[in-house]
């Protein structure tokens, strides 16, 4: 009886993280596709030149994001999604946190622009505007993460959905109508403040007693910084290793050389949509089910779940992303004419290179999510500075010499490079298992309860 209860209640389980992994799936899939629409007309609009000049924007910009979110989406995920109860202390604490990183991150653009190399006024200027986009993004992270900490996957995608075709669709008009790249950023701005409003009615009107406490100790805040510090930092690096290819291409070489970049960037980021997906639902899993105390007596469904996550997806990843490389190997050509028009012609073969990178990336991406699964950010944050060091010197050195092509070798040999180092971690893990305790390896670090990530008391 016992037995056939735990089977039920697996099964249960098991339908409910089925239909998160969909709306999560499809919340990516929307918001990269109205993207990816948008970059599209961006370049036929506004040519290479400007789709370089947004795409520099614009990895600033999320690079500022990622760093003034300091981990904390995560940890109000785990620690709301604990108990499921609302936590408006916490919630203000974060709110409070996040707005004074994003307003230094804007200050200091306002301070640091003028020494940007290369740069027009006009991008100057749409920079520092569109940096105050910071300020509504901390509404809508932290909303959008109290949604995921209920599970409310279906409101998650339903807010990605709105968020999208305003600014997606508001900005298609604005460059129908013949705007230039400074006024198309002021309607980005202003289309992230009412996004940020439209979260903040959704989670108000449909979370039970959705609340943010605005008078918060100092002492929450200093807990806030102590826990998410080590998840922050690695998020930041993360993020700077994926955007290192643009950002050194804009600072060393010409807006029009940047553009072609961005253009073929963009299309094999769009192919790392199933990556995403499959492994930002699968993290949620395996990371709820480490706090939920009622997953505990669910250890068959449990450990069906771990099985597939440690054996099948990455063969999964693997042959995908082989398929994926081939094909758009293959279609390069209609792919970036389709696409961005003949102008974009020279980013033809920066595609071809490119599309290779799928294949170490897949494995870099499981391995990763297994080590920040079982509470080593610390490991990860070593591999990764590695890999963006090493990735940064090969794009300062190939870029100037062979312009596309070197860039795109750079960014192909920076992932390589990373899936080495994952390996080399896991065979040496797997050797000082087997064997006697030797000398550690550049990569070893101790296990200790001090590297998890514990939501918040």
């Amino acid at each position: 009886m016992k037995r056939q209860s735990i089977i039920a209640n697996g099964c249960i389980l098991a339908r409910r993280l089925g239909m998160n992994v969909l709306w999560l799936v499809l919340s990516r899939i929307s918001s990269q596709a109205l993207a990816a629409v948008l970059v599209i007309f961006v370049a036929r609009r506004l040519g290479q030149s400007g789709l370089g000049q947004y795409a520099f924007i614009t990895a600033v910009v999320f690079l500022g994001n990622t760093v003034s979110t300091f981990g904390l989406d995560t940890l109000v995920i785990r620690a709301i999604g604990r108990g499921r109860r609302m936590d408006g202390a916490l919630l203000g604490a974060a709110l409070w946190l996040q707005l004074a990183l994003s307003l230094a991150f804007v200050i200091a653009i306002k301070l640091s622009a003028s020494l940007l190399p290369g740069k027009t006024p006009e991008t100057l200027l749409s920079l520092q505007i569109y940096s105050l986009s910071l300020i509504p993004l901390a509404f809508y992270t932290l909303f959008s993460a109290v949604l995921r900490a209920f599970e409310r996957m279906d409101l998650f995608l339903v807010l990605n959905l709105i968020s999208g075709l305003i600014q997606a669709g508001g900005g298609i008009v604005l460059l129908l109508a013949g705007a230039r790249l400074f006024s198309f950023m002021v309607y980005l701005l202003v289309s992230q403040f009412l996004v940020a409003l439209i979260a903040a009615i959704i989670s108000a009107t449909r979370l039970p007693h959705f609340s943010v406490q605005w008078k918060v100790s100092l002492n929450l805040v200093t807990r806030l910084i102590q826990r998410s510090w080590p998840l922050a930092s690695l998020t930041v690096l993360g993020i700077l290793y994926q955007r290192m290819g643009i950002l050194v291409v804009s600072m060393i070489s010409t807006d029009a050389l940047t553009g072609w970049f961005a253009a073929a960037a963009r299309i094999v980021e769009a192919l790392k949509i199933v990556h995403y997906s499959f492994l930002g639902a699968l993290f949620p899993v395996l990371a709820q089910s480490s706090y939920h105390d009622r997953y505990q007596t669910l250890e068959v469904e449990k450990s069906r779940f771990l099985r597939i996550f440690q054996t099948d997806s990455l063969r999964l990843l693997l042959g995908l992303s082989l398929v994926l490389a081939v094909g758009v190997t293959l279609l390069a050509r209609p792919l970036v004419q389709l696409l961005f028009g003949d102008n974009f012609g020279a980013s033809i073969p920066t595609v071809k290179i490119l599309a290779w990178s799928l294949i170490p990336y897949a494995y870099s991406a499981k391995k990763s999510l297994e080590l920040v699964t079982q509470g080593d950010e610390r490991m990860v944050l070593k591999v990764t500075l590695l890999s963006a060091v090493l990735s940064g010197f090969l794009f300062m050195i190939l870029t100037p010499t062979l312009n596309l092509v070197g860039a795109s070798l750079a960014a192909l040999a920076g992932e390589s490079l990373q899936a080495a180092a994952y390996l080399l971690l896991t065979r040496n893990r797997s050797s000082r298992r087997a064997a006697s305790p030797g000398p550690a390896f550049f990569f070893s670090s101790r296990r200790s309860t001090h590297n998890r990530i514990d939501p918040v008391p």
